[in-house]
């Protein structure tokens, strides 16, 4: 069953079992407001992440998703990135999808290819100041998938 609440408390457990601390300026892993700089930030921008980390010279951030918007949501960190206080040496985004990408055999595929492809774009747009990984889940079922998931993928990149 997805249980949100119960995702958000195993997901800030698992990034303080893997080493991870909390972004500079913030005393929490979620809903994190990012620090920006420089122009005003359109409110249809908003610098948050579900959550957000860092070890060493790595920012990672996870978005949670049970419906679209996987795409909507991926480009506002091209924004937010841009704007960052203080770049990292590398940055990861993953993108947990949950049970509304089940509803149809082809729900959102334009969504997600869409996020395929602005991914290609950050990367490619930021690569002479820092590496940017992104990856996105296949729809969960349920919470306990998603954080194995996520553990799986956390362990390729924490201490």
């Amino acid at each position: 069953m997805w249980d949100y609440k119960e995702l958000k408390r195993n997901v800030i457990a698992l990034l303080e079992d893997k080493g991870f601390d909390p972004i500079l300026g913030n005393s929490k892993f979620s809903e994190v407001y990012l620090p920006m700089e420089g122009e005003g930030i359109p409110k249809i921008a908003l610098p948050k992440a579900d959550f957000a980390a860092q070890f060493d010279e790595t920012y990672v951030y996870v978005e949670v998703y049970k419906d679209q918007g996987v795409s909507h949501n991926l480009a506002k960190y091209f924004y937010i990135l841009h704007c960052l206080k203080s770049k990292p040496k590398r940055i990861l985004v993953f993108h947990v999808l949950g049970p509304g990408f089940h509803e149809s055999k082809h729900n959102y595929l334009f969504h997600r290819k869409l996020a395929d492809f602005l991914a290609a774009k950050i990367k490619d747009a930021f690569r002479n100041k820092f590496e940017f990984y992104y990856e996105k889940s296949e729809p969960f079922l349920n919470t306990e998938d998603a954080v194995k998931w996520l553990s799986e993928k956390f362990s390729h990149f924490s201490r």
